[in-house]
């Protein structure tokens, strides 16, 4: 049990009064990897509204100007 300022005394396990404070938060998880997730889901779905929708969210990532390529091959296809 560990005392607080108003001399109440809580437990770790009740987290409505108490935060384990010996928790470390995971370092945030690298934003490339969502987007090439992203990616490999526009190429599974291999539609124009999946590669539109992936470009639109990441016009400037690198991964976006093969996205643009595959959305042009779509769209020819459907000439």
């Amino acid at each position: 049990m560990s005392k607080i300022s108003s001399g109440q005394q809580t437990s770790c396990n009740n987290k409505m009064e108490h935060q384990d404070c010996s928790a470390e938060i995971p370092p945030a998880r690298d934003g490339n990897i969502a987007i090439r997730e992203e990616y490999d889901a526009a190429m599974a779905a291999n539609t124009v509204a999946a590669f539109e929708i992936f470009i639109a969210r990441h016009p400037d990532h690198t991964l976006a100007n093969l996205a643009r390529d595959k959305l042009a091959q779509l769209q020819c296809d459907d000439c």
